[in-house]
């Protein structure tokens, strides 16, 4: 029994880092999921990505989302257009800012 309870103790510590080191995504609205076959992403007007729409848990609607992890310091910009089989929407933009933790300071050993 203390073997299961220890497994299943590192399989959700397991569980819990992996969602704590996952990266950040961008994430469309939900759209009808016969609407659309693909997404296109761009980050700071680099190279076109595209991805295939995931179904949400309610079948009728999909959603993509892009990881935004190669973001540089600052100011980003994600833009995103939906693709079917007629031809592309508008690229839409999204602006965030990737701003880094401060550098340590003031360490001192402490009695």
């Amino acid at each position: 029994m203390k073997k299961l309870i220890s497994g299943l103790s590192l399989l959700f510590l397991i569980g819990v880092t992996s969602v704590a080191l996952a990266s950040p995504f961008a994430v469309t609205g939900d759209f009808p999921t016969d609407a659309v076959t693909s997404c296109k992403f761009t980050l700071n007007g680099g190279s076109v990505v595209s991805i295939v729409p995931t179904v949400s848990t309610d079948a009728t609607k999909s959603y993509c989302s892009f990881d935004v992890v190669s973001s540089v310091n600052g100011n980003n910009v994600v833009s995103v257009t939906y693709t079917n089989l007629w031809g592309s929407s508008a690229a839409v933009p999204f602006s965030y800012a990737k701003t880094l933790p401060p550098t340590p300071s003031g360490i001192k050993l402490r009695e």
